[in-house]
């Protein structure tokens, strides 16, 4: 019997075999198998509680249910994640129980779960990317969830921010008495989820999830992996417990990549879509393929991203062919030939559809994966680009140094309207791997209507990559061009700039002029103009400042200036508390001239508001091209201003400050914080003088009342002010807001009222929020804001207001504030502040004198309690004592009974008290040593009466020895 069930069990184990090879061999479609994910990831090791939560968080794991278990101590947030086993994006399934119970174990009410995936192993905060579910409980339905997303990019602040509704409110178990479902995948192109079995919409309209694509957020997940952190925001106690992860992994399969044709019969080619929605390609057996993409990119700014594994000797190409067939027709074909991990030679070559002619060689630096493709987060970007006349190639940024100038006549015969097909090659015996991240045109075409053409012949004004360039075909390459709408901060500003000069041998000026009108040339009557000309000659560039009407105020020169495209120059002018300073690629230069500080002082009074106008000039030198990268302002300091500091993330850049007093500060290149550590801000009664340029890009700003009650604003009450800009808004206006948080309501930086109004960007604005007949208003140029808004509680802002007042002690604030996103510049030209109260502190060394000394039983000890207490701010003290009288500034007990009695000193100086400082004190019999009794001395004191002692002994002994 035993025999015959061991044949069966065989026979079935084969006939399954079979079965399964079968089955595989006739899908066509990818094969999908398990990560090893699924087996261990609820192992403890793998979890940790976040480290900002970490007394409120408890983090187990059951290895006999294999699920892990995250929970608050008490009441309020925490948060945990899977921070050392990563998830596949594409083809995942999260399954996990949550059950929110009040402190009377009633069913929680209201509460928000955050599910986070970041690119790294750790909080969303030491990630560069990161995307969420968050699941909002809905007010009065036990199993109900609305849903929406956030996610944090590179280049977009460091919080997660920019919230998407999911367009669905589905079933979501906050009970504990089933497991909530997550799914999340590929289709189409885009990531999906479904929760429970509702479907998200992710189209345009609601998750728009083409955004993680868009903006690059999907390309820091490497291999399609991501981690996976959970943050519950309740004020309730919360148990989170996942019961399963699993995610699946794509295999390559011999189907084309949707958009791809194979040439020449390729039959070796493998691949899939990987995890984030990548094309991944490889060849079977060491064969060559040739892949070619049917959509076409235009040549005069091609970029493309791929990470590509080879071994050592290995070498692929990357063509661009002229017809979008199966074909290998008219071609540019640049290869990579692997020299090491981190370099290789780079071939580019024409291909005439017989023969290849190689146009030059050179050696860059890149990250290679290997030929298993084990790392796609290694990646290369290449660039083929239209200067003026010429092209240029780049890899990863930097020059290739092979001179491109015969392709111009090359694609003008070739290639239809500039236009060609990407196509990829794997040459025989060669084992590759790539992941194509993506290929794409950068923003080009006509400039915008904002610059206007002065002067010049054949003048070119486009988009390169979305930055404006100009450049002059003419013979002389002269052109004169101005800025009608940008405004500029004549007493600090700042352009980054790529200044491309052919001819190296041409010192005619390239200049850059700050006019007072923005209409009008800078030379005609009536405008005012600062300029600054810069020229080549032998190697060194020089710098000549002037005005219109005196041209030689001051030069400079340095050789750290760059003519070439690749490198891009960055040039600052402005006042350092009154002093002006060039700046040119982080130098601050010597400018020499004749009374150049004053006379620069008195003509910056030509200017409205301290405001002009961009415009350019280049005297000569043909195909001369500028490409204006940003408008900057204010000129970069290290040092921030007496009593500032970053706040609980990011800090800013700080600015030199045009004034004395004045804070300046814009973007580090993400988001950021900052708060004033030595005043506070009055509430009632606050007034604000400030100046914002809006920067490049879409902004926000909270300026934050902290009423102290936590380090950061939004877990405390408070309110702030809120700014945010877009780009489409015109320079006329600003989404002017509220944002108010109550942990007692469960709000945190919530959103309570929200306008369009008049802003006056680049000139002086006041807020002002005062009581004002017995109502309180916030006031912005003198106009009311929020006339007739009501909050969460039906409140308008005054009843807003006498609710929150009370909760500000001496109607005193700390002042923080918070940029979300973008690139603005802001100075606070004045504000209304209080200088900090310092409460009492101990004096050092004082307690442990006191407590080094015996005191007799039944005798009065006097304590100066000035002694062991000073203000910093020299206020008068008042003390209070648990045990004995204190009279005014003494401390007065008589002990009536012996061993060590303690006593508790409080100081307060008008406004806080001290912490407490215990003293104590030994008593002892009648008979033993004793210091008398007074004790309040100072350990300075002390020295004086030992001093005294001393000489009265010595006196003493002198008389005895002399018989007195």
């Amino acid at each position: 019997m035993f025999t015959e069930n061991v044949k069966v069990r065989k026979f079935l184990i084969a006939l399954l075999t079979v079965f399964m090879v079968c089955l595989l061999s006739l899908t066509g479609m990818q094969i999908y198998q398990a990560y090893a994910v699924d087996a261990e990831w609820y192992k403890s090791e793998n979890w940790s509680w976040l480290g900002g939560w970490s007394e409120n968080s408890i983090v187990t794991s059951d290895t006999d249910a294999k699920t892990v278990t995250g929970k608050n101590k008490n009441a309020g947030e925490f948060g945990f994640g899977m921070f050392k086993q990563g998830i596949s994006i594409h083809n995942s399934e999260i399954k996990f129980k949550v059950n929110q119970r009040t402190l009377d174990n009633s069913l929680g009410t209201n509460g928000n779960i955050k599910l986070i995936f970041t690119n790294k192993g750790a909080w969303y905060l030491d990630s560069q990317t990161a995307f969420t579910l968050d699941f909002a409980h809905i007010s009065g339905e036990a199993n109900k969830a609305s849903v929406s997303q956030n996610i944090k990019y590179v280049g977009g602040g460091p919080q997660i921010s920019y919230a998407k509704s999911a367009g669905a409110d589905p079933v979501f178990y906050w009970d504990g008495s089933q497991e909530n479902v997550l799914k999340m995948y590929f289709e189409n192109g885009i990531l999906n989820f479904e929760l429970n079995g509702t479907k998200f919409d992710s189209t345009p309209v609601s998750l728009d999830t083409a955004r993680l694509t868009e903006l690059g957020i999907l390309d820091y997940f490497v291999n399609g992996e991501g981690y996976l952190s959970v943050w519950s925001q309740n004020n309730d106690l919360c148990e989170i417990t996942f019961t399963s992860i699993a995610d699946e992994e794509p295999e390559y399969s011999s189907n084309l990549p949707e958009g791809f044709i194979s040439c020449q019969d390729t039959k070796a080619f493998q691949s899939l879509m990987n995890g984030v929605g990548r094309i991944n390609m490889k060849s079977s057996d060491g064969q060559d393929y040739f892949i070619k993409k049917t959509s076409p990119y235009n040549l005069n700014n091609l970029l493309v991203k791929l990470s590509l594994g080879l071994e050592d000797g290995g070498k692929y190409g990357v063509f661009i062919d002229n017809v979008a067939d199966n074909k290998l027709n008219k071609q540019i074909r640049i290869y990579f030939e692997r020299i090491s991990a981190s370099s290789a030679k780079i071939t580019v070559a024409t291909y005439d559809g017989i023969k290849e002619s190689v146009i030059g060689e050179d050696e860059v630096n890149v990250a290679f994966t290997d030929s298993k493709g084990s790392d796609f987060g290694k990646t290369i970007e290449l660039q083929l680009k239209k200067l003026t006349i010429n092209y240029q190639l780049y890899c990863n940024g930097e020059i290739v140094e092979i001179d491109l100038s015969s392709i111009s006549n090359f694609i003008s015969e070739n290639y239809v309207n500039t236009e060609g097909y990407l196509l990829f090659s794997n040459p025989a015996s060669n084992d590759s791997a790539v992941s194509v991240y993506w290929a794409k045109n950068p923003v080009s075409g006509a400039a915008g209507s904002e610059w206007k053409k002065e002067a010049g012949e054949e003048v070119q004004m486009v988009l390169d990559g979305g930055k404006f360039q100009v450049y002059s075909l003419s013979e002389s390459g002269a052109f004169k061009v101005r800025n009608d709408r940008d405004k500029i901060w004549v007493d600090g500003f700042g352009l980054k700039f790529n200044l491309d000069k052919i001819d190296k041998n041409n010192s005619e000026e390239f200049r850059i002029i700050l006019s007072s009108s923005k209409d009008n040339w800078y030379t005609e009557s009536n405008v005012f103009g600062i300029v600054l000309g810069f020229s080549l000659s032998e190697g060194k560039t020089t710098i000549n400042i002037g005005t219109k009407e005196n041209p030689g105020v001051g030069t400079a020169e340095t050789e750290d200036f760059y003519w070439d495209y690749a490198k891009p120059n960055v040039v600052y002018l402005g006042q350092d508390n009154g002093y002006w300073v060039l700046s040119v690629n982080d130098y601050i230069l010597n400018i020499v001239g004749n009374d150049f500080q004053n006379t620069l002082n008195a003509y910056l009074d030509n200017f409205i508001g301290k405001t002009a106008y961009l415009q350019m000039e280049n005297l000569g030198g043909r195909a001369t091209s500028v490409t204006l990268q940003e408008i900057c302002y204010g000129i970069p300091t290290a040092a921030a201003p007496r009593g500032w500091v970053q706040g609980v993330i990011a800090g800013p850049q700080w600015l030199s400050s045009a004034q004395q007093g004045q804070i300046a500060f814009t973007s580090p290149g993400q988001g950021y914080t900052l708060q004033n550590t030595m005043e506070n801000v009055v509430v009632n009664g606050f007034k604000m003088t400030l100046k914002m340029a809006p920067g490049s890009s879409d902004s926000n700003m909270t300026m934050a009342f902290n009423n102290g009650g936590h380090e950061w604003y939004s877990d405390t009450d408070s309110f702030g002010i809120y700014i945010s800009w877009t780009t489409g808004m015109g320079y006329d206006k600003a989404q002017i807001g509220l944002v108010y948080s109550n942990p007692a309501d469960g709000k945190s930086s919530e959103l309570v009222y929200n306008q369009s109004v008049a802003f006056k960007w680049f000139d002086e604005n006041t807020f002002e929020i005062k009581k004002y007949q017995g109502q309180y208003k916030i006031l912005l140029n003198g106009t009311e804001l929020f006339v007739g808004q009501k909050d969460y509680k039906d409140r308008d802002f005054n009843a807003l207001m006498s609710d929150t007042i009370d909760k500000y002690t001496d109607n005193q604030a700390i002042f923080q504030i918070f940029v979300g996103g973008g690139n603005a510049t802001t100075v606070i030209q004045e504000i209304s502040t209080v200088k900090r109260n310092s409460p009492p502190t101990q004096i050092a060394g004082e307690v442990t004198n006191l407590e080094s000394h015996e005191y007799t039983l039944n005798e009065k000890i006097s304590l100066d309690l000035n002694t062991i207490f000073k203000d910093n701010d020299g206020d008068q003290m008042t003390f209070v004592a648990d045990l004995g009288e204190v009279k005014g500034n003494i401390w007065e007990f008589v002990p009536d009974k012996t061993g060590d009695i303690s006593v508790t000193f409080i100081a307060n100086d008008g406004k806080s008290d001290s912490a407490p400082i215990t003293v104590t004190f030994k008593v002892v019999e009648e008979n033993g040593a004793s210091l008398g009794l007074i004790v309040g001395l100072s350990v300075g004191g002390l020295v004086v009466v030992a001093a005294i002692i001393g000489v009265i002994i010595y006196l003493k002994k002198r008389n005895i020895h002399k018989g007195e």
